[in-house]
């Protein structure tokens, strides 16, 4: 008798995350990088502004991640419907996610430009108040709509497999962002010195350029390659609904994470504006090493939508290769941070003693929050792959606000543990939520894959 080879080994599966996670990688590093040059160019301004900087992005980063995870969904959809229905059923799905993400966009932009003079009720430095409502808070509520626009695009080529034509795009994008930056901040080639509010035009410039230029690959490619239409031709009010049931869990997901943070930040600037500025530079490096465990993530929930929910094998074989390199991956890059966190600070963000010893003082539980992140990212982008969004939403809700938070505020202003409070608390909740999506994910993996 002669066996055929199966494809779908280990092997395939560890070289296909790699190829695909490499692309991704790099494209969503991109913005995380300008997120580090903005951190350094207006840190070296004053730490004020540093930390005007860091409570504006923090705010500001509640819709915005509430859009990246409604778009998310889109990937393993796309990946589904060409699968089963062809590419014209995938172009349709990218026009309702994208009715709901402008909707959405235009929405938060509304909200947050006339919700700006709320700012300074929120118990932070006067001067750190000051900044940021001196235009760099209005640029980036504006850029909020703008990216709504490409998001979904952005996915749904992501989808279609152009992971590295999205990874161009990105890293062209970062390109211009921190040429323009380094222009507009600090005034260079005859224009004006604008210090935090050239960041914010410089971050509302570049979402421009990088919309426009979705806009036409998206167009282009819809109409010629896969035969669809970005215009509406049929209204279907199931599919509508449909998507939104499940990008609305998806997105509160992070959004409920980064509205943790935001509360997590305000009760550090209630502590000192120069704690903010500090910690500031903490998340910075953090999200640049997560975006590692975001890839594997994403890529983990397409090949699972892929595989199909009766395919056993497959999905044990995405599980363990899944976990596998989010093991290698919180490792090393655990490493990095607790290994080269001195030198980083010394010559790259702040010449401020007082800034570099708050963060030395925090370093050991910020890498342990990062390792247990990491699997709350893959154990998420798994339950995603399996269509299970509800779950990981009320999960991270109720241990971050019910554990997290409490933990933090008892441990800050009734113990009186300062900063480290507030950091063991995160670390309480981290550590929790990462046990219980986990053990979802395993309960759910046995319950598809037992004979």
């Amino acid at each position: 008798m002669v066996y055929k080879k199966e494809k779908f080994t280990y092997i395939y599966y560890i070289t296909e995350f790699i190829k695909k996670i490499l692309p991704i990688t790099i494209g969503s590093l991109s913005p995380m990088l300008i997120q580090a040059a903005d951190n350094i160019m207006v840190g070296h301004l004053s730490e004020k502004i540093r930390a005007a900087s860091a409570l504006t992005n923090s705010i500001c980063s509640v819709p915005l991640f509430f859009l990246a995870g409604i778009s998310a969904v889109l990937m393993p959809l796309v990946a589904g419907d060409v699968l089963v229905s062809g590419y014209k059923k995938a172009t349709n799905s990218l026009q309702y996610m994208m009715v709901i993400a402008i909707g959405f966009g235009a929405l938060s932009s509304l909200l947050l430009l006339l919700g700006c003079p709320l700012v300074c009720c929120l118990g932070q430095d006067k001067e750190v108040t000051e900044f940021a409502c001196s235009g760099y808070f209005q640029m980036i509520s504006i850029s909020i709509f703008v990216t709504s626009i490409y998001q979904p695009m952005r996915r749904y080529l992501m989808g279609l497999g152009w992971q590295s034509l999205v990874m161009w795009l990105q890293i062209s994008s970062s390109i211009i962002n921190i040429i323009l930056n380094y222009i507009l901040i600090n005034g260079h080639f005859a224009f004006p010195a604008l210090g935090l509010f050239g960041s914010g035009l410089a971050t509302l410039i570049c979402k421009l350029i990088t919309m426009s230029i979705y806009i036409i690959i998206t167009y282009y490619l819809s109409n010629n390659r896969y035969k669809g239409s970005l215009i509406f031709k049929h209204w279907n009010k199931q599919r509508f609904f449909k998507i939104l049931k499940v990008g609305i869990p998806a997105g509160f997901s992070l959004s409920i994470r980064i509205i943790y943070l935001l509360i997590i930040k305000i009760m550090i600037g209630v502590v000192s504006g120069l704690h903010l500025s500090a910690t500031s530079i903490i998340f910075t490096l953090i999200n640049i090493f997560l975006v590692f465990a975001i890839s594997i993530s994403n890529v983990a929930s397409v090949f699972i939508a892929e595989a199909g929910m009766s395919n056993k094998k497959r999905i044990i074989k995405i599980t363990g290769v899944g976990y596998m390199l989010t093991i290698i991956i919180a490792i090393t890059m655990a490493s990095i941070i607790y290994l080269f966190s001195n030198w980083i600070l010394e010559n790259i963000f702040s010449p401020n003693l007082e800034v570099r010893s708050i963060v030395y003082s925090l370093i050991n539980m910020s890498v342990l929050m990062y390792i247990f992140d990491a699997f709350v990212i893959i154990g998420m982008g798994l339950l995603w792959g399996l269509k299970d969004t509800l779950f990981p939403s009320a999960a991270t809700f109720f241990i971050y606000f019910l554990i997290g938070l409490p933990a933090a505020f008892i441990f800050t202003f009734i113990l009186d543990l300062g900063i480290k409070g507030i950091f063991i608390g995160m670390l309480i909740g981290y550590s929790t939520l990462s046990l219980v999506i986990n053990l979802r994910m395993s309960y759910l993996v046995n319950k598809y894959c037992k004979n």
